[in-house]
């Protein structure tokens, strides 16, 4: 392996398998032959350690520390013990498998999935999907598809895709915000070439039911403009919408990433009003990645609210030991900074124990009394061609994000209104029942 610096100290963690100490006697052990004493005497293997080169972190070898996610920045003892235990609970994903049902979908090319229904009873989901094989004949865009489990009592295996369905034609970056059930209207952003100036823009469309989403008959259309000089606006991220109905009078918050004219990539978000303004507001997200050693680029985020606190999930990209790519998925603050990467900790298994990187495009969703996370995985093989799992699992809602609370005031009760007859038949009435219960 090239660190590309030398290498100036190794250090390595060594365990020693001790003889084991069964005294019982057994007829078919003692005719084993002299090299029988050689095989079980005790052996040394090295358990772990790290290398250090000047110039670049340690590389660890040791995975039980490498399972245990680590702050990247302090704030207070009370937020960073929230921060922490949250990472702790999102990267364990093997903790998870063992409360839950959980999945492995080997997806091939499609890629960043957002699952937004699941059903229990068939065990299925929904997903929105990029799919952009140029070597396949099936047109590239954004998909729809349903993903089941081919045997019902055996949720963990792995899922099958079936009723896929092409939504918008050379369109990519899919996410879904669900208004309701199946049959409540589903907002889909994405982004796509507009034909007014070539250039990608951000795209909402509405469907008024997931029945008409199979269909792929939308109700409405929006093209969002370009803004801040940029040359393109993409990846679209829900931050927050208050739904009235349609998506003219609706008030939608998007984060987006987007190229200014100075060839710069930034983050932003955008706010689609009430009365159908787009304002938009620039971060400086990429200024804060570039110090963790982040590349200044910008998947999608999900917002998380955890103990009365906001963070974020999302993937990026890195050098790691400033050498090698790697994708992480990420926890954010609620200014959207760097907390903490979460080296996702999966079960073991034939198809996973190879799986240790590469890991992002984080959704979550909550679905009845737990909450859906899902990641994506990036695998190259020998030939060089990149292919793709989905990983699905579930995280008991109370354990880490408190349920929805009622802190509306409430009103006083509505003053009760009698007639003038009414007010004084009540005093005779009082009148003679405190006389006869004298």
């Amino acid at each position: 392996m090239d660190l590309g610096a030398p290498i100036t100290d190794v250090e390595l963690t060594v365990v020693e398998n001790v003889e084991s100490t069964d005294n019982s006697t057994d007829d078919s052990s003692s005719s084993s032959d002299s090299s029988s004493s050689e095989d079980s005497a005790p052996e040394k293997i090295i358990s772990g350690g790290q290398v250090t080169a000047p110039g670049f972190p340690p590389v660890i070898f040791n995975m039980d520390a490498y399972w245990h996610p680590q702050l990247l920045r302090s704030k207070n003892t009370d937020y960073d013990a929230k921060a922490l235990r949250l990472a702790q609970t999102l990267a364990n994903v093997t903790l998870a498998c063992q409360a839950h049902p959980c999945t492995l979908l080997k997806t091939g090319k499609d890629t960043d999935l957002d699952p937004f229904f699941n059903k229990n009873s068939e065990w299925s989901f929904w997903s929105v999907f990029n799919f952009n094989d140029a070597s396949s004949s099936d047109p590239q865009g954004v998909y729809l598809k349903k993903s089941v489990n081919v045997d019902n009592n055996n949720p963990g295996t792995a899922l099958s895709d079936q009723s896929r369905v092409l939504l918008v034609y050379a369109a990519q970056n899919p996410k879904v915000w669900t208004t309701g059930d199946e049959n409540a209207a589903i907002i889909l952003a994405y982004d796509a070439v507009d034909a007014s100036d070539s250039k990608i823009h951000l795209n909402l469309r509405k469907y008024n039911s997931l029945d008409r989403m199979k269909a792929n008959d939308s109700s409405e259309h929006v093209v969002l403009p370009l803004t801040n000089s940029a040359a393109y606006e993409s990846k679209p991220s829900f931050q927050d919408v208050t739904w009235h109905g349609g998506i003219a009078n609706s008030e939608i918050t998007i984060l987006y990433e987007f190229q200014d004219g100075s060839g710069n990539v930034k983050l932003a978000q955008g706010k689609h009003g009430a009365d159908g303004s787009w304002t938009t507001t620039v971060t400086n997200q990429d200024t804060v990645y570039s110090t963790d050693g982040f590349n200044a680029k910008f998947n999608p985020f999900h917002k998380i609210t955890y103990q009365d606190e906001t963070f974020y999930l999302t993937g990026t990209d890195r050098l790691q030991n400033g050498v090698q790519p790697e994708q992480n998925v990420v926890l954010l603050d609620a200014d959207m900074t760097p907390l903490s990467v979460l080296p996702m900790d999966l079960p073991t298994n034939a198809l996973m124990d190879d799986i240790i990187s590469n890991h992002t495009s984080p959704t979550m969703k909550r679905i009845s009394e737990t909450v859906a996370l899902s990641f994506q995985h990036r695998n190259t093989t020998e030939s060089g061609d990149e292919e793709y799992f989905q990983f699905l699992y579930f995280v008991d809602l109370q354990e880490f994000l408190p349920k929805a609370r009622d802190i509306a005031p409430q009103q006083p009760p509505e003053p009760e209104h009698k007639s003038i007859i009414t007010r004084v038949m009540n005093i005779v009435v009082n009148a003679f029942n405190w006389l006869f219960r004298r």
